[in-house]
């Protein structure tokens, strides 16, 4: 809790003294004295308890103290390394050295290293055939780390497609992407779908198979290659891998047969849902279907670019009909809409359904966590 006070000098995070009380953890004696000088204008007269407790209790603080000003190369890679300390500890005269930033990456955790990734090409930390990228790639290929870290599948896939562009969406940077690393994402990706639970529903996704899903002007994020069937591919096969009772389905005007399989590849699953219709799409047809066919569904998970206008019946009312069906008041309905959209296909008064508007990385997580009910 300290440290994480010290590292967020001058960031937008509110009243230092609080963080302590806002995270239900409290700090010692000396701690709080640290608090308190740095998070308010102590009375020089009282007495310093700084020194004294930092370098007792908190040598971190003061090999990042240390860190803020140091000038040296070596010295500062040394404090990085002696202390374990992060990647946001990392001082601006720093952010182009090659020795710290090797040293940083030696205890990045793999979300941390992913984020990264940009930079450290960048600054050429990481360069072809290099020892820091071989450690990379054997890093964010451990099955193991990977499932530790529990990282979403949608989160990778957004690093590794980010990465390939070689370029930050805003400002200039630039890189040349490496192979290695690349090749280690893609592992990754696939690594990742084994650290998360079945949520033990069962669970129908709909995924809208319109032309407009593969168009690279609806890239979510602006991230060339993240178009909206790519992103429903991904958490189709999540869907498929990690669900034993699910249902996967295409809608346009009707319903189109989707064959998503646990053992496919995402260039196949993306193959598989993309440009099935150039026609009408009606979000509501897949509750329809499953009125028709008398399934047992949980969960109606519906992902759309939001360009759905066709049908008599908007999804909330083909739900309302579908829980009368199958007597079944608490059957959910999510809506992950990847573009910004101003109306609302869920009605807001039910508290079983939820529109998503937009996408991140966190969008997965969430709709888990809605459908177990714990949102």
């Amino acid at each position: 809790m300290c440290f994480v006070q010290e590292t967020r000098v001058g960031r937008d995070a509110g009243d230092h003294r609080d963080q302590g009380s806002d995270a239900g953890t409290p700090c010692p004696e000396p701690a709080q004295a640290i608090r308190q000088k740095r998070g308010s204008k102590a009375d020089e007269t009282q007495r310093d308890y700084t020194e004294l407790a930092i370098d007792q209790h908190y040598p971190r603080i003061v090999a990042y103290e240390k860190l803020r000003t140091e000038q040296n190369e070596q010295e500062a890679a040394r404090l990085v390394r002696d202390y374990r300390l992060p990647w946001e500890t990392v001082p601006d005269q720093f952010a182009k050295s090659k020795l710290v930033w090797t040293e940083v990456l030696q205890h990045m955790p793999p979300e941390a290293m992913i984020r990264s990734l940009a930079k450290l090409t960048a600054n050429g930390t990481i360069e072809p055939m290099s020892e820091n990228a071989k450690f990379v790639r054997d890093r964010l290929g451990k099955a193991e780390a990977i499932r530790r870290a529990r990282l979403h599948p949608i989160r990778i896939l957004t690093g590794n497609l980010t990465y390939a562009m070689g370029r930050g969406i805003k400002g200039s940077l630039t890189w040349a992407p490496n192979a290695w690393i690349m090749d280690a994402l893609d592992t990754a990706f696939y690594n990742s779908f084994e650290s998360w639970e079945p949520t033990g529903k069962s669970r129908m996704f709909l995924v809208d198979v319109s032309g407009s899903m593969t168009f690279e002007h609806n890239a979510i994020g602006g991230i060339a290659g993240l178009t909206p069937n790519v992103v429903a591919g991904a958490m189709a096969m999540m869907l498929a891998r990690k669900e034993p009772n699910h249902l996967i389905v295409g809608f346009s005007k009707s319903i189109v047969p989707l064959d998503v399989t646990p053992s496919m590849r995402l260039r196949d699953a993306a193959a598989a849902i993309q440009m099935k219709s150039f026609g009408d799409t009606d979000a509501a047809a897949g509750i329809q279907y499953a009125i028709n066919n008398r399934y047992k569904i949980d969960s109606f998970e519906i992902i759309t670019d939001g360009q759905t206008w066709a049908g008599r019946v908007q999804p909330s009312q083909a739900l309302r009909a579908y829980r009368k069906v199958v007597d079944d008041p608490n059957v959910r309905m999510s809506m992950l809409c990847t573009a910004p959209y101003t109306g609302t296909f869920c009605d807001p008064q039910d508290a079983l359904q939820r529109d998503f508007v937009g996408f991140s990385t966190d969008t997965p997580k969430v709709l888990e966590l809605f459908i177990r009910g714990e949102v």
